[in-house]
């Protein structure tokens, strides 16, 4: 934590660079959520609902140094879990301090010339998963999860796609496996990903839409332990002796589409599938999440109500990096989750979620859980 604020600190009183951007004044652009939640969840067997009270803040600086040069540096509440930013109250001894984390740290290069025009661009370092990839929901990517390593795009910036054709490609490091950890693997060994998206984006009658596809390789997590991320566990996926049984090699499609009704009126139409084509996956390699949205609460007194299913076998993608909280996260389990929002005064949305899932398919093991929301963006 002493590191990270002396790291803001030191931007912040340096101006990062100022005297090098002598061709315009850096437009430093601080933003930030926090989060306040309560929620109570029961596990089939449970005697009754366990209720926690959690909290989770996002502060950082995302300055344009220039027209070609843009950055960002964000701490988080957290720990070593990718897929949560939260901080559950009374976890550690009564009133303690506790720990910010470095959640994002990356350069972005959007050259204006050389033909290019602004519409290419290399981002380098830590950062955020739906600011690299397209991520049309949670089916492979938890909301948390910021990605490491290099990103290049074409026809889109940030979250944000051109209409017509994007593309992006990426490279990730997923940790660095120590000769000591395993006695069958080198430095070249270590765990990564590499990835690879096509998107189209259109309109068309008052619609718009888009569709497109991914392809996820996993390098060198067949017969590995997954000690390259929190809990030494395996997420769901089928293991052997505490390690992977199978590669994951994932090919994703996507689509959404949305408008607005004759009276103004906001919605939404989203799905996913993804399966598993590594060599040797024959069985529990298909998932899909399909949903829809109306409303929209982005102003005081607007709503939003969604409402998705979710459907992931156990081999289907890798467990470690899906939704966090869908039946306690990882791969095997169905069910819905519902969400209602509204924006109460300005700035501050409050939301109602309710999860029912199935933690093992065909199981019949439900987990049901409830969320009630308080967050303030700035």
């Amino acid at each position: 934590m002493k590191k990270t604020l002396i790291i803001l600190s030191a931007l912040a009183a340096a101006g990062w660079g100022r005297e090098a951007a002598t061709a315009s004044e850096i437009e430093w652009n601080w933003k930030g959520d926090a989060l306040y939640r309560y929620e109570s969840s029961r596990l089939d067997g449970d005697s009754r609902f366990d209720g926690s009270h959690r909290i989770g803040l996002h502060f950082g600086a995302f300055p344009k140094i220039n027209d070609e040069i843009k950055g960002g540096i964000e701490v988080a509440t957290g720990a070593s879990n990718p897929t949560s930013r939260l901080y559950v109250l009374g976890s550690g001894d009564a009133f303690s301090m506790s720990d910010l984390m470095l959640n994002q740290a990356y350069l972005e290069i959007r050259p204006l010339s050389y033909g290019l025009e602004g519409n290419a661009a290399l981002s380098a370092g830590k950062r955020d998963v739906s600011e690299c990839l397209v991520r049309v929901n949670d089916l492979l990517w938890d909301t948390d999860v910021t990605l490491e390593g290099l990103t290049l795009q074409y026809g889109r910036n940030g979250k944000k796609l051109q209409q017509g054709l994007s593309a992006t490609a990426g490279y990730y490091i997923l940790g660095e496996v120590s000769e000591t950890a395993t006695t069958d693997k080198t430095v070249s060994d270590d765990p990564a990903l590499w990835t690879a998206q096509l998107a189209w984006s259109g309109k068309s009658g008052g619609v718009d839409y888009m569709l497109g596809s991914s392809y996820y390789n996993y390098l060198n997590i067949e017969g590995s332990s997954i000690t390259w991320t929190y809990g030494d566990k395996l997420f769901g996926n089928t293991g052997t002796s505490g390690k992977l049984t199978y590669d994951y090699n994932v090919l994703e499609f996507f689509a959404n589409a949305g408008g607005k009704f004759g009276s103004g009126l906001p919605w939404k139409v989203y799905g996913q599938y993804a399966s598993n084509i590594a060599s040797g996956v024959d069985n529990n390699d298909t998932a899909y999440l399909v949903g829809g949205t109306l409303g929209k609460a982005d102003k005081v007194g607007k709503w939003s109500f969604d409402a998705n299913y979710c459907y992931l076998e156990k081999d289907a993608i890798l467990g470690a990096f899906t939704d966090g909280t869908r039946f306690k996260g990882g791969t095997d389990g169905q069910g819905i989750k519902l969400t209602a929002q509204y924006q109460l005064i300005k700035d501050l949305n409050v939301a109602l979620k309710y999860y029912n899932h199935e933690k093992v398919i065909d199981s019949g093991n439900r987990y049901q859980l409830w969320q009630a929301d308080m967050l303030v963006k700035f």
